[in-house]
């Protein structure tokens, strides 16, 4: 059984993004990202399929404003840049090498 590690994720404007990763950091990485209103617990079975976990390193994270990570108030905290930053800063925090993104 693969072990889950998570950590807080300093995005570029300071708003702290939840993640997670479970598998082997050396296999190709897989980042997934959840659409509105939902948090990274929608992908709980791919982190528990063993088959997933054998051939990828599988990071997840609470978009900002939901599940765990921070939720700015200004309208422009939302812009697509910070989305795109948010990414940047999980897969910086990870170490990960030509990550994949899978967006739902």
């Amino acid at each position: 059984m693969s072990t889950t590690v998570s950590k807080p994720c300093s995005s570029s404007d300071g708003t702290l993004i939840y993640a997670e990763a479970s598998g082997n950091l050396t296999n190709p990485s897989v980042v997934f990202a959840h659409g509105f209103a939902l948090r990274g617990i929608v992908f709980d079975k791919l982190f528990s399929d063993p088959r997933m976990l054998d051939k990828f390193y599988l990071v997840r994270y609470d978009v900002r404003g939901n599940g765990r990570s921070g939720r700015p108030t200004a309208a422009a905290e939302y812009a697509s840049s910070l989305y795109a930053a948010d990414f940047s800063a999980v897969a910086k925090e990870f170490s990960l090498d030509k990550p994949v993104f899978v967006g739902w």
